[in-house]
């Protein structure tokens, strides 16, 4: 009996160290294969008997579970099933440990195992930054400071990396067997990821380790840490010093700008629907009328800060039982001040909330969350007890595995259905949109008006399910314009052009609409402001023929460009744009001086390095540091913009964040 339970402790823990190496490495499956294998380790140990729950397990339990209600009102069903997932995910892992932990079975092989994935993902990063700062340096920059978005370890963006180094150093000190390598590695890693808020949170983590352990204050521990700030500060001086200043440059002021912004914007958001909130990732659907209507602010999918994030999608109700988390582990740290595992990971969660406090990406990141309850699991560590894996022959410690087996078939069987052939419940607008779509050509082809009547009818619908995505607004006016029905058509792009009028999908939309009508002074200003936003939209075939057939709108069109660009010149974005423009219309002087002053205030704008002849920094740019022969592929030619390219640009991200299957019009 006992070689069988040892069997199967060892038979949980190769698979949860699987799951984590799954989780680190982004192994994509839409299947969600790790929380099916985490499930099966469940299985193979049960887990605790629900009267030895604690009260963080029932807190916990109580939050995966209104996230499991979130699921049947979110303003997005399928990211609100993904996140329902992801949070069983975690809860399912916190079992398992929480077994571990209490029959005293595995751990050794759990903790030191899981160094082979993290060394190994810990020599990619470094041997990619290796990489990445020899392409940089290649390409004619100094330093990789203004350049860290192309560093993309193992698929990561640079922030999100940065949280989970953030989490494994405090893992790693939790381990401490043959820990001093990896601690300075993790602390190297950190400090080439040039984040401001990681910064922050090491230097919290550092003091607060440092501070109450004993075994930091070892030498080894102390020369890794030590070592590492020494090294990354002699080798990159320039890149470190730039992000100690925190709002020094361009890129640093515009990041903290949007910060604050968003948190006010959210903030207006949550005050209409504070109670339930908008349900799991909902966030950029009910902030994108606010933020995201503006052509010149790329579009991002995190929240400014934790708070935000759980306020906008879970509501007052919602954020009660994390508040019933906080006081919980406070009060487990208060009376387990004397040990130092628990410094450790107290240190470790609050780095991890600085870190959150900078930009949340915990909730979309599957590593960071599943880490997040092991520590909350070896938080709760106490000494083993044997007996408790006697209580395992009960049948009924399989309900719990088979119920989160339940959850995770309905889950990934609601996100894998096709929901652009049927009308699926919760998730109708791909349907809706791709129907009216289809009605639409019918009408184009047939002439029939009932596949007029039927395609608008689809859009209103999709409207209606959705009346927070301002882009069904458009699709509907172009159905009307396809369906001859022009007045309808423009009355909404007249409304979208003025609600929204740095939007330059709606403005070029309305411009164009003005000069069919035979409205063409009107058409003017929209025309203007959407070229100026985006200066590609001189490429167009309408531009093409307004220069060939209407040469005076075209020169009237072309002097108006002119005075307003010249009146807007506020930003390093704003010069970048206008120096497009002066260079499309053959003033080069104008447009290599514009184009100077705006790349030496922000060095990351692509298109204005090959305006400016630098062929090297502009393919750099474009195609990212770590892809191979970089700088000897064939010379590059701009695609023309389209409408139908215009339109992917602006919506295809987010149609498919917030209804998960491909935007196709």
């Amino acid at each position: 009996m006992e070689n069988k339970l040892n069997t199967s402790f060892y038979v949980a823990t190769i698979l949860l160290l699987a799951v984590l190496t799954i989780e680190i490495f982004q192994f994509k499956d839409h299947y969600r294969i790790g929380m099916l294998l985490s499930i099966v380790a469940l299985a193979f140990v049960r887990p605790l008997p629900i009267q030895q729950w604690t009260f963080i397990d029932w807190t916990l339990s109580i939050i995966v579970a209104y996230d499991l209600v979130l699921c049947f009102y979110a303003s997005c069903a399928v990211p609100a099933v993904y996140n329902m997932i992801f949070s069983f995910y975690g809860f399912t892992v916190y079992l398992i440990v929480r077994k571990l932990l209490a029959a005293g079975k595995s751990l050794n092989l759990f903790q030191v195992g899981s160094y082979l994935p993290i060394g190994a993902a810990l020599i990619l990063t470094v041997c990619s930054f290796i990489i990445f700062r020899n392409s940089v340096l290649e390409a004619g920059f100094t330093d990789t400071y203004h350049f860290r978005f192309l560093f993309r370890p193992l698929g990561y963006v640079t922030n999100v990396w940065a949280e989970i180094l953030l989490v494994l150093l405090g893992w790693i000190c939790l381990i401490r067997r043959y820990s001093s390598i990896f601690i300075f590695l993790t602390i190297v890693t950190i400090l080439l990821s040039f984040s401001r808020g990681a910064y922050v949170a090491l230097g919290i983590y550092l003091v607060i380790w440092i501070a109450a352990t004993k075994s930091a204050k070892h030498w080894k521990p102390l020369l890794a840490v030590f070592a590492a700030i020494a090294i990354i500060a002699i080798l990159f001086p320039t890149e470190m010093k730039t992000t100690l200043r925190m709002n020094a440059t361009v890129s640093q002021q515009r990041s903290s700008e949007w910060r604050i912004n968003s948190t006010y914007a959210a903030w207006e958001i949550f005050e209409k629907h504070p109670i339930l909130g908008y349900g799991n990732g909902s966030y950029t659907l009910v902030i994108d009328e606010s933020l995201n209507q503006d052509s010149t602010v790329p579009f991002t999918t995190f929240a400014p800060n934790i708070i935000i994030k759980l306020l906008i999608e879970k509501g007052i109700i919602g954020i009660i039982p994390y508040l019933l988390l906080l006081v919980e582990i406070i009060g487990i740290a208060l009376s387990r001040r004397k040990d130092e595992n628990t410094w450790i990971i107290i240190a470790t969660l609050i780095a991890l909330s600085t870190k959150e406090m900078a930009q949340s990406t915990m909730f979309d990141i599957p590593f960071v969350w599943l880490m997040f309850f092991i520590l909350l699991a070896f938080l709760q560590r106490q000494a083993p007890e044997p007996e408790i894996c006697e209580l395992a022959k009960d049948r009924k410690s399989y309900l719990i595995p088979g119920l989160l087996l339940t959850v995770y078939g309905g889950g990934i069987l609601f996100i894998n259905l096709d929901s652009q052939r049927y009308n699926i419940p919760g998730n109708r607008i791909p349907y809706l949109v791709n129907q009216g779509m289809e009605c639409a050509k019918n009408y184009q082809e047939i002439k029939q008006d009932i596949y007029a009547e039927k395609a608008i009818s689809f859009l209103k619908k999709a409207q209606k399910y959705s009346p927070r995505d301002v882009q069904l607004t458009y699709l509907l006016s172009q159905l009307y314009l396809q369906t001859d029905k022009m007045d309808q058509g423009y009355c909404l792009l007249e409304n979208l052009a003025y609600d929204y009028p740095n939007n330059s999908l709606y403005s070029w939309a309305f411009g164009n609409v003005c000069y069919q009508k035979g409205l063409l002074k009107k058409s003017i200003n929209p025309l203007v402001k959407a070229i100026f936003n985006n200066p590609r939209l001189l490429t167009m075939q309408q531009v093409k023929e307004w220069k060939n057939n209407d040469s005076a709108f075209y020169h009237e069109l072309k002097k108006e460009i002119y005075r307003y660009s010249t009146q807007h010149l506020q930003s390093p974005s704003d010069l970048a744009r206008y120096g497009y423009i002066m260079h499309w219309f053959g003033d080069y002087a104008s447009a290599t001086k514009a184009l100077r002053k705006a790349v030496e205030a922000l060095p990351s704008l692509t298109t204005s390095w090959r305006l400016l002849g630098e062929e090297k920094k502009y393919r750099l740019l474009k195609f990212g540091a770590l892809k191979k022969d970089i700088f000897s592929t064939d010379a590059i030619k701009e695609p023309e913009i389209t409408n139908q390219l215009l339109l992917d640009m602006v919506y295809k991200t987010k149609f498919y964040k917030w209804y998960g299957v491909e935007f196709e019009y």
